[in-house]
């Protein structure tokens, strides 16, 4: 039987599969954030605080819009507005 070249031997193989398990662990940690979601807003106070004021700011708007009170445009305007205001209220 012929000896194998360096690249066909078990060890080669072993070595290959470990450095493509070591790329896709890599992978998966690098994009952690886009294939499990961000943290949950309970780990951050802040975020918490400023997500609940967006929630309250943004319902009216939600509503005019939908009653045909505001277009488009004014509702983006104000929830740009309501954006900054409760990032004030709650630096991160």
């Amino acid at each position: 039987m012929p000896r194998r070249a360096g690249g066909d031997g078990l060890l080669a193989r072993g070595a290959a599969l470990l450095v493509a398990l070591g790329a896709a662990g890599l992978l998966l940690y690098i994009e952690r954030e886009r294939f499990f979601g961000a943290e949950p807003a309970a780990t951050n106070p802040a975020l918490a605080g400023l997500q609940a004021c967006l929630r309250q700011e943004t319902a009216p708007l939600d509503k005019m819009l939908s009653e045909g009170l505001l277009d488009e445009a004014q509702a983006a305007l104000f929830r740009s507005r309501a954006e900054a205001r409760c990032r004030a209220q709650n630096p991160q």
